[in-house]
């Protein structure tokens, strides 16, 4: 099946102008894509479709950026008060996993103690999204280890 490039637009709701190709599973993103329910769960096609927590934050408190081995990059922000995470961002120039990695990484890790979301791990990304096809483990990996380095970064600010 040929992979089939479509364009995810980000309103002035993230404050971010952002116009790029996305291919998510290699096939045709349509609401009545047989293939795409077969292959991916609902919480994955609604985060790839509808990402929570987009954008670049000014002024963060932590900031961890990394580029991963599929050539994606991701970058985490991080608003703390003590050591209670008060709101997380993501920004990526990743595919539709990458994106939904991001989106359900910033929801496990937002209110939560600094502790606690500085061990959400790649599994964790991919058990909270219910699972990801193997050749994509990679992108929850990107994710969990970006998050961890933008806490990091806020730690030694600390």
């Amino acid at each position: 099946m040929l992979g089939f490039d479509f364009y995810i637009y980000y309103l002035t709701k993230y404050r971010v102008n952002l116009i790029r190709p996305v291919t998510i599973s290699g096939s045709m993103i349509l609401d009545n894509d047989a293939e795409l329910k077969r292959k991916n769960t609902e919480k994955f096609i609604k985060e790839s479709y509808d990402p929570q927590n987009v954008g670049r934050m000014s002024d963060p408190d932590g900031f961890g950026e990394i580029t991963g081995s599929c050539g994606d990059t991701m970058e985490f922000y991080v608003k703390a008060k003590g050591n209670i995470i008060e709101d997380v961002q993501f920004y990526t120039d990743g595919c539709g996993t990458t994106i939904a990695c991001g989106s359900i990484t910033t929801q496990m890790a937002k209110g939560k103690d600094i502790g606690q979301a500085i061990e959400i791990s790649d599994q964790d990304v991919i058990k909270e999204l219910g699972d990801l096809p193997e050749d994509h483990h990679h992108c929850a990996k990107l994710s969990a280890d970006t998050l961890k380095k933008a806490l990091t970064n806020y730690l030694t600010k600390k």
